[in-house]
């Protein structure tokens, strides 16, 4: 793939991020954070990103070296990424599924 399709590509995903990004904070608002979640962590690289990524993050570098050298070579990152997002799957499943209500003080 040339550079202008690779660039035309990730522009694409970027555009998709931009438009997605307000409809799914309203339909966040609207189902709760959970509701909408869960779902895109269950199949894809989300969960990666949004999930255990500040946890792990600073330590992945260092994990990913270890796993190369000991576990398969450069393949058995594939795993390493797929365990990343499963657990992170299955951190959003304990998230509330209602939103949490405040209690207003009763003024008078």
């Amino acid at each position: 793939m040339g550079h202008f399709r690779a660039g035309f590509h990730i522009s694409l995903l970027a555009g998709m991020g931009i438009f997605s990004a307000p409809v799914l904070g309203v339909l966040s608002d609207k189902f709760g954070r959970k509701a909408v979640l869960l779902p895109g962590l269950a199949s894809s690289a989300v969960g990666l990103i949004f999930g255990i990524n500040g946890l792990i993050g600073a330590a992945s570098p260092f994990l990913v070296t270890l796993i190369i050298n000991h576990a398969g070579g450069l393949s058995s990152i594939f795993y390493y990424s797929g365990i990343l997002t499963a657990i992170s799957a299955v951190v959003v499943v304990f998230i509330p599924l209602r939103p949490s209500r405040e209690v207003k003080p009763n003024s008078g």
